[in-house]
């Protein structure tokens, strides 16, 4: 007996797109092949098993190391927010990798796919501002994308917190793909000229 344990991330009703003229190379065009021919991954149940009991103890470790903030959630002033994200800059990508059960990877590259579907109608250099641009995560998925198509892009992340902003320099450090992509980073309160 097979189980599945992955379903596509988008699912496509061929029937109906090609009801309104739309085939499956305009389709390819503008989605990676894996999203537009998915093969779910199945296995066996002992497997099945295995894997949703690691799954279950993964979910009670991040619990369990990630104690969440006793009191009321609402009322944080500035500076222990810049205090929580100084200490948690190191470890952030990590954690929200675990806390998403990594699908965070997934809804920036989705944010990705959406830019850059923008910027193929617009046929110009798209300009995006990424707001709480953290370590800049969101960022390096839409240059996978944007580099993945071959389009030029001038990206600027800005966040509140200096430490979020030096592991994503850091990370952008010596990684310039192409020479039609802008990547810039800016705490809030400084000067920006676009």
């Amino acid at each position: 007996m097979k189980h599945a344990i992955s379903k596509p991330w988008v699912e496509i009703n061929w029937l109906k797109a090609a009801a309104i003229g739309i085939s499956r190379s305009d389709v390819s065009r503008y989605l990676p092949k894996y999203l537009v021919d998915p093969d779910p991954l199945e296995c066996g149940v002992i497997k099945y098993w295995c894997f949703t009991l690691v799954l279950w103890l993964s979910v009670l470790s991040v619990k369990i190391f990630l104690r969440p903030r006793n009191g009321q959630v609402g009322n944080l002033d500035l500076q222990e927010v810049d205090r929580v994200y100084d200490k948690e800059a190191k470890h952030y990508d990590w954690k929200h990798h675990m806390t998403t059960r990594g699908q965070d990877k997934t809804w920036r590259r989705q944010a990705g796919w959406f830019l850059a579907n923008l910027a193929r109608i617009a046929s110009k250099r798209l300009r995006v501002l990424d707001l709480c641009t953290g370590t800049g995560l969101t960022i390096e998925e839409t240059l996978v994308v944007f580099n993945e198509f071959t389009l030029p892009v001038s990206l600027v992340g800005l966040d509140y917190n200096e430490k979020m902003l030096q592991v994503a320099r850091s990370r952008r450090n010596g990684t310039r793909r192409n020479e039609d992509e802008e990547v810039m980073f800016v705490r809030k309160g400084s000067t920006l000229s676009c």
